[in-house]
């Protein structure tokens, strides 16, 4: 298995810091980033599914009160057929 080794000089000091890393060390660092992030990941899932039950007006005024994201705001609007 290959390992890849980090070195890290820090200028205008003798400290030097090295940082080994493997693919086990990667996959069991994304299992516990993914178990960690998991609650947020899905509160977000469930503030888009909102954003889409909301009219324009809602997440207009959700947005100017800070409530929502630009990102959410523009999803609530929906698209017009031209």
């Amino acid at each position: 298995m290959e390992q890849i080794s980090l070195v890290y000089l820090f200028v205008n000091t003798d400290s030097i810091y090295q940082f080994t890393y493997s693919e086990d060390k990667h996959l069991n660092f994304k299992a516990r980033l993914e178990e960690t992030l998991a609650p947020f990941v899905e509160d977000d899932k469930e503030k888009r599914l909102l954003t889409h039950k909301m009219t324009p007006q809602e997440a207009h005024d959700k947005w100017l009160a800070k409530e929502i994201s630009i990102m959410e705001y523009l999803a609530a609007i929906p698209e017009v057929e031209i």
